[in-house]
């Protein structure tokens, strides 16, 4: 948990910041009299935002969840471990 709040404070700007300039690229394809190349700036727009809000907001959920996981796994492990030990 620790671990997740350093890199979030640590690399977060950056991450915002290279989404951002990403979303401004694409986002002058928009402007574009064709057809096409305005519909892929849309949706290549969309799509880093829709990246960029899931990198802040269920990314760090996920690895909680999972760390939470991977620490019951390794208890029930141990007990299970104990069982079988020889008496």
């Amino acid at each position: 948990m620790d671990a997740l709040n350093l890199a979030i404070e640590s690399i977060g700007g950056a991450v915002a910041a290279s989404g951002m300039t990403t979303v401004f690229g694409f986002s002058a394809l928009i402007i574009s009299p064709f057809i096409i190349t305005s519909n892929f700036g849309t949706v290549t727009v969309l799509a880093v935002i829709l990246a960029l809000m899931m990198t802040f907001s269920l990314f760090p959920v996920l690895l909680i969840a999972l760390e939470r996981r991977r620490i019951w796994l390794e208890a029930r492990l141990e007990f299970v471990k104990g069982l079988f030990k020889p008496s």
